[in-house]
């Protein structure tokens, strides 16, 4: 996070006005993240995932969510990286395909594409499992 302001600050002056700043911003932040996941190779975790506490549900659903949280995590960790990418951007970020598009320069078809084909993937994830 940090990395990904500094290089930002050094960077200002290289934003285009014609774009949305959310979407340059956020794309200093993608490459920041992907050198780092080529540096580490870090696994999705589930468990980072804060669950939903309401009172009204008894303990068990609150188990059986996570479980799902964690399962959801672990079939989207085994995606490649491009389907990972904008499934979380739209819908964990709530980008629009627009914003994926400059963000990952790509364009807004190939969002759609990559984005059907991702949960292509993860049914059959589902349907495996």
């Amino acid at each position: 996070m940090e990395e990904s302001l500094i290089a930002a600050y050094q960077n200002l002056q290289g934003f285009d006005d014609n774009q949305k700043f959310s979407s340059w911003i956020l794309r200093i932040a993608h490459n920041k993240t992907v050198d780092y996941i080529k540096k580490k190779k870090p696994k999705l975790a589930g468990d980072e995932l804060e669950d939903v506490k309401d009172d009204k549900k008894l303990f068990e659903e609150l188990e059986i969510e996570r479980e799902n949280k964690k399962e959801l995590y672990k079939a989207i960790g085994k995606l490649e990286l491009k389907y990972r990418e904008v499934i979380v951007l739209y819908f964990f970020e709530e980008k629009s395909y627009e914003e994926i598009s400059d963000i990952l320069r790509i364009t807004t078809n190939n969002v759609g594409v990559i984005l059907n084909r991702a949960k292509e993937k993860l049914k059959r994830y589902y349907e495996k499992e």
